[in-house]
């Protein structure tokens, strides 16, 4: 039994070895079957009996033991051909770990072939590996830590990792003195590398290391530092909670709308005019204005999503809440440039005021984004659409950025907001004066509505009637309200 357990544990471990001490236990047993016959414990018959039983022991050992390597050297061949790329012959991260989970400190080291890939049109996947290959054996032949290279997945590089050394900054121009010096030699061609810039990180283990490869593999060599080190941070715990928390915003609804009332400037009185507006309140705390929740909106590019949440909603409200539509004269309601270029936008709108028994013509869409509408055609096409339905088109921001001039020969356009920051001055500044009134000359000439914004006291309303600026919005007219209790009170007004 002793020599069974001796072959079966040690089959693992080759031939040569469990055949020695499988041999020295076997003399032992045939060295303790003479003394006994020789001490007359046991006869000759028993002698040859238990000599029979040990040479068939001995035969079934070793057939375990051949058995054991066999099996061994199998598993061993698979798990290599599954850690070895068939193309490159580089090694898989599975290999990558187990590597690197003998090191105490270790420097991962990525270094992007990308730049250079990207030059070399029609390589195919046959030359993408020769210059993967050739430089792994480059370095391994040039180098004593990096012999073996790792092949990232979804990446276009080389993964390898160093001891951590006291001079790893002198390793690390070594290295790039290494790379500038290395040739790919393709169908009687030879190219060096473009743009050869290395990742570092450093690493203990290989924990976490999954996160560490993505974050090396991910990084844009944008400046002229030949090494970058990635440090750990807390930055994609930080945007996972982010995306978790404006996610639960939209499934709770915990967007609120608000409105703020324009005021008429002209003599005659008109029907009211407002524009609605949008908080976010989260459990617990305060009210949350755009400038504080709409960079994760556009982060995440959930736009279009916030533009169908506040149609949808504003459409609710208004059908609750109004009994006598002569009392309105415009809904004001803001739409990005994303719903804009959304093809059939137009369509979806249509129909859910249809739905909700909204007139068409007592809604106008601000264009909102002052960035450049990046597909105008259907853009265009969205705005005609909702233009042809009855709807008005305002355009916001008037007079900066990409709210240009330009825009009144290509948008099919009913009204200009006067960007506040030509109005915010204009009792003392006459260059804002001057801006505002040829503004209010183009729009007359054109026959488009004027609203000015950032209207904040009776004399900027003074001095915009002598502009013939048509409607004011600001704090000096009206404070951004809940939209349901400015609609309560329009109703008793009526």
């Amino acid at each position: 039994m002793l020599l069974c357990l001796v072959g079966m544990g040690l089959g693992k471990f080759g031939l040569l070895r469990p055949m020695m001490i499988g041999a020295a236990t076997l003399l032992v047993c045939v060295e303790n079957i003479i003394d006994r016959h020789n001490l007359g414990f046991i006869s000759r018959e028993q002698v040859y009996a238990m000599l029979l039983v040990l040479f068939a022991l001995t035969t079934l050992t070793f057939m375990l033991v051949a058995h054991t390597i066999k099996n061994y050297v199998t598993t061993r061949n698979a798990i290599r051909k599954e850690r070895i790329d068939s193309f490159t012959g580089l090694y898989n991260l599975a290999q990558l770990k187990e590597d690197v989970a003998k090191q105490v400190n270790a420097t991962l080291i990525y270094i992007d072939l990308e730049p250079t890939l990207s030059k070399l049109h029609g390589l195919g996947h046959q030359g993408r590996a020769q210059l993967m290959k050739q430089l792994s054996q480059y370095l391994a032949s040039n180098t004593d830590h990096l012999t073996r290279a790792y092949l990232p997945p979804f990446a276009s590089g080389l993964l390898c990792f160093a001891p951590r050394l006291p001079n790893m900054d002198t390793e690390l121009a070594t290295l790039i003195g290494l790379l500038d010096r290395f040739y790919f030699y393709f169908d009687d061609s030879a190219v060096s590398l473009v743009k050869r810039t290395i990742q570092c990180a450093s690493v203990q283990g290989n924990r976490n290391l999954d996160p560490m490869i993505s974050k090396l593999c991910e990084q844009q060599g944008g400046n002229n530092a030949c090494v970058n080190w990635v440090t750990h941070n807390q930055q994609e715990h930080k945007t996972l909670n982010q995306l978790s928390f404006i996610q639960q915003c939209f499934r709770e609804n915990k967007f609120e709308l608000y409105c703020q009332p324009y005021r008429s400037l002209s003599e005659t009185p008109r029907a009211a005019h407002f524009e609605i507006l949008l908080r976010l309140k989260p459990h617990q705390g305060k009210l949350m204005s755009p400038a504080e929740f709409f960079p994760l909106i556009n982060e995440f590019s959930l736009e279009l999503e916030l533009d169908e949440w506040v149609i949808q909603h504003t459409f609710i409200t208004l059908r609750a809440r109004i009994n006598d539509w002569g009392s309105v004269g415009r809904c004001a309601i803001n739409l990005t440039a994303k719903a804009l270029n959304s093809d059939g936008f137009a369509e979806q709108v249509k129909t859910q005021a249809q739905q909700q028994r909204i007139p068409m013509n007592k809604l106008c869409f601000e264009i909102t984004e002052s960035d450049a509408l990046r597909n105008e055609p259907i853009a265009i096409q969205n705005l005609k659409q909702l233009r042809k339905a009855g709807s008005t088109i305002a355009l916001d921001d008037f007079g900066t950025g990409y709210a240009s001039f330009d825009y009144l020969r290509r948008l099919p356009l009913d009204v200009l907001k006067v960007d506040g920051s030509f109005v915010k001055n204009i009792i003392d500044s006459e260059n804002d004066r001057i801006i505002v009134q040829a503004i209010s000359q183009v729009a007359s000439s054109m026959k488009l509505t004027t609203v000015a914004e950032f209207v904040e006291s009776e004399a900027h309303i003074k001095t915009l009637q002598s502009l013939n600026i048509q409607f004011a919005q600001g704090f000096g007219v009206a404070r951004p309200q809940p939209l349901t209790e400015y609609l309560i009170k329009l109703s008793n007004k009526a």
